[in-house]
C-alpha cells in the first residue's frame, strides 16, 4: 500500500513516528513510516485509522507504535488537574503571538503529564459570523494575525513533543 493512498494512516504513523521515535525529522523518517506501513497487516491498518476508542488512535505495538490519546483542547487539556486557558477569541485579543506559544507551551505539558499525544486545537476559522456556534474558539477576523496565533500555539505545544490537530470547522 503507498501511502499517499491513505493519508489519515500516514498522518496517524507520522504522529507516531514523531512521539515516539528518536531523530523523526530526520530525512530518514518517511523511509522508517514506509517501513512501517509496509509491516502492518490490513485489520491493524484499518484498526488505527478507526481509532482505539473515545479520543485515542489504536497504536501497533509490535512494531512498537503506541495508542495515541487525544484531547479536545483549544483551551488546553481537559479533566482533573489541569488549567483552564482562555477562549480563543480571547488569546486572539492579546494581538500577542509570543504569549499564546508561552500558554500553548504550558499546555503541551500539562498534556504530556496527562499521557496524551495529541491537542485537538487549534481553531483556525476566520471569524465570519459572531452567531455562530462556536466563534469563540477561533482567534480573529483577521487572516495575517489569525495565522500568527495559530502558528505560535502550534510550535508551542509542539515544543513539548505533542501533536495538534488544527481545525477549521464549517
Amino acid at each position: 500500500m503507498k501511502p499517499r493512498q491513505k493519508p489519515s494512516l500516514l498522518a496517524a504513523l507520522s504522529l507516531a513516528f514523531c512521539l515516539n521515535l528518536a531523530h523523526a525529522d530526520s530525512p530518514n523518517a518517511e523511509v522508517r513510516i514506509n517501513e512501517l506501513i509496509a509491516k502492518m497487516t490490513l485489520p491493524e491498518k484499518v484498526a488505527m485509522c478507526v481509532g482505539g476508542g473515545p479520543s485515542e488512535f489504536q497504536g501497533v505495538p509490535r512494531l512498537g507504535i503506541p495508542n495515541m490519546k487525544c484531547s479536545d483542547g483549544p483551551r488546553g487539556p481537559h479533566g482533573g488537574d489541569t488549567t483552564v486557558f482562555p477562549c480563543g477569541v480571547a488569546f486572539g485579543a492579546t494581538w500577542d503571538p509570543p504569549l499564546i506559544e508561552q500558554a500553548a507551551t504550558a499546555m503541551g505539558q500539562e498534556c504530556r503529564a496527562k499521557g496524551i499525544s495529541m491537542l485537538l486545537g487549534p481553531g483556525i476559522k476566520i471569524q465570519r459570523d459572531p452567531l455562530g456556534g462556536r466563534f469563540f474558539e477561533y482567534y480573529t477576523e483577521d487572516p495575517l494575525l489569525n495565522a500568527r496565533l495559530a502558528v505560535a500555539y502550534i510550535k508551542g505545544v509542539q515544543s513539548q513533543r505533542v501533536a495538534v490537530s488544527p481545525s477549521e470547522k464549517k
